[in-house]
């Protein structure tokens, strides 16, 4: 079964919290990628790539960052500090010193810098960087050495070399184009997905003041109509008042009529 790429939230704060937790104890980045990539049944590579696109877009958006709980403070690169000459040229003697005597280059790196984790790395990759330096590029097709003409078979076989590098170059082009796509996909994704959840809030929040307005309404048709009942009665009341005075005044008139007391 093909897993979703859709990343939730709960898998972006486990990964943010995972890279916490190995910088605290020292242990290299690439370990915590790889332990959330075989949690998780995901590439390290796309989780290593997420993870640095999803700290661009914190950096761009503060308040999403508050509103997730993670502190970008903890996720901000440590500063690179270049290596001199004489600090270059004696880590490496010591290196490879250690490394003929039958250790290996990552137990090597972790005896000069005394354990610490950031130091290992830092000399570890130094010695691969100027290794690989040092080393052929295994991509490239070198013309053959030779004063006479190349027979059928050579020019063959440098040709097809040729075709292969040019093939391999491109796909690495291609391959490297649709990260960048996707990546950049991701980004505008996730901030259209930022821009729908406000919007939902807001739509949430004027339909809860519209309920309130509805209820008030409601109260107040209420009130009018018990004020009207209460008006209706009043006036009753107030005809009532008026007959009763209107016939005591007739009773009054008739009692002083001459003509009835006699």
């Amino acid at each position: 079964m093909t897993k979703n790429l859709a990343w939730t939230k709960a898998e972006i704060c486990k990964l943010f919290d995972m890279v916490e937790k190995y910088k605290k104890n020292n242990k290299p980045l690439l370990s915590a990628f790889e332990d959330f990539a075989n949690r998780f049944a995901r590439k390290r590579g796309s989780v290593r790539n997420f993870y640095y696109s999803q700290v661009k877009m914190f950096e761009a958006s503060p308040k999403l960052c508050k509103e997730w709980g993670i502190n970008l403070e903890n996720h901000k690169k440590n500063p690179v500090k270049p290596f001199s000459l004489e600090e270059e040229q004696k880590v490496m003697m010591q290196i490879e010193s250690l490394v003929q005597k039958g250790h290996s280059v990552r137990f090597a790196c972790k005896m000069i810098s005394d354990g610490d984790v950031t130091k290992m790395l830092r000399f570890q990759n130094k010695y691969h960087a100027l290794h690989a330096k040092k080393s052929p590029p295994t991509n490239v097709v070198f013309m053959p050495q030779k004063k006479q003409a190349l027979s059928e078979g050579e020019i063959s076989s440098l040709v097809l070399g040729l075709v292969k590098l040019v093939k391999k170059t491109a796909e690495e082009k291609a391959e490297e184009n649709l990260k960048n796509k996707i990546l950049s996909a991701n980004f505008e994704l996730r901030k259209s997905i930022k821009a729908l959840a406000d919007k939902q809030r807001e739509v949430e929040l004027l339909r809860k003041n519209f309920e309130i307005l509805t209820t008030e309404k409601q109260k107040i048709e209420e009130e009018i109509k018990t004020l009207r009942c209460q008006n209706v009665e009043l006036l009753k009341l107030q005809e009532t008042q008026e007959k009763m005075s209107s016939l005591k005044d007739y009773v009054k008139k008739l009692s002083q009529n001459p003509a009835i007391k006699t």
